[in-house]
């Protein structure tokens, strides 16, 4: 009897005869892993919201940090249910997760760069910002999605730049009002910017 055709390693994913849709995603896993992925990205959601409003403080007290924490975890497990219901499958490269640790010095940096900007004689300052266009490296689309989501977040966070426009796998359009260390934009996205004045 002969051996049935081996399947060509070229072949196409979509004709593998593997589910399509969210394959590499929670559903794909077991109960334990699932769990653990779910709590994994709550954990995660909370540790950017309560940084995100810590932030934006002049100064902290306990009880107002301890009020944070709380309603970052409500809003963290509401972000975990709205991103399951609607079968979103983000999966942030690790160069977008690490770039959490380094928010805090872009936003302080940002604002010692705006603040300067704002003490220049009016002779000496810039134009009000720039638009930059960074090309996003090809990748899945849960990869794409994730970059786009998180590091458009990220970048959002910081009072030297916000994000304007994003196409997941393409570019995302930020719009740049100083820039400079620890270039947060940089570690985000894969490609190179282009940018036009206002």
């Amino acid at each position: 009897m002969s051996q049935p055709a081996r399947r060509s390693a070229a072949t196409p994913p979509g004709l593998t005869g593997a589910p399509v849709g969210n394959t590499g995603g929670v559903l794909g896993r077991s109960p334990r892993a699932r769990r653990a992925a779910l709590l994994g990205e709550g954990l995660a959601w909370w540790m950017l919201l309560l940084a995100l409003y810590l932030g934006s403080l002049s100064t902290v007290d306990l009880a107002e940090v301890l009020v944070a924490a709380a309603v970052a975890a409500g809003c963290a497990v509401l972000a975990v249910a709205a991103r399951r219901s609607s079968s979103a499958a983000w999966r942030p490269p690790a160069e977008v997760t690490r770039s959490l640790v380094v928010v805090p010095a872009a936003v302080v940096a940002d604002a010692a760069r705006l603040l300067a900007a704002l003490v220049r004689p009016l002779r000496l300052r810039h134009s009000p910002g720039e638009v930059e266009h960074r090309a996003l490296s090809l990748e899945p689309e849960a990869v794409a999605a994730g970059r786009v989501a998180v590091g458009g977040t990220l970048l959002s966070a910081t009072p030297g730049s916000y994000v304007i426009d994003e196409d997941p796998g393409r570019q995302l359009v930020t719009h740049v009002q100083v820039d400079g260390p620890p270039h947060l934009a940089d570690r985000i996205t894969a490609g190179a910017p282009h940018r036009s004045p206002l």
